[in-house]
């Protein structure tokens, strides 16, 4: 991952809320606080101080665990992104799309495209 898109900044950070115990001032920018890890990791940057680590023996582990949860949980919401693309294109052929798309229905449009 890059990290360069914000789904791929939100899946990371939702991630790092999982996976370790942010201190109170980076609570609201868990990315940054990634960032920190990263940078500890593949820099050599000073040891992080955004985040208290649990269950891991190594920042290296942590890094690991991070993207690749981050990594799972993108797949997952590119998948469900695709079920809704595929429900908006379905209701378009069958003429049933509303053309006030404010009140689509994305929840509808995704167990459509599960059809």
């Amino acid at each position: 991952m890059q990290y360069q898109t914000y789904l791929e900044q939100l899946v990371v950070s939702n991630a790092v809320s999982k996976i370790t115990v942010l201190t109170n001032d980076f609570v609201s920018r868990p990315f940054d606080a990634f960032m920190q890890i990263y940078r500890h990791v593949h820099d050599g940057a000073p040891e992080p101080d955004a985040v208290c680590i649990e269950d891991c023996d190594s920042w290296d582990d942590v890094l690991e665990k991070i993207e690749h949860d981050a990594r799972l949980e993108l797949a997952f919401i590119l998948g469900i992104l695709d079920l809704a693309k595929e429900g908006i294109c379905q209701a378009a052929i069958d003429g049933d799309l509303d053309s006030d798309m404010n009140q689509l229905d994305m929840v509808a449009m995704i167990e459509l495209g599960a059809l």
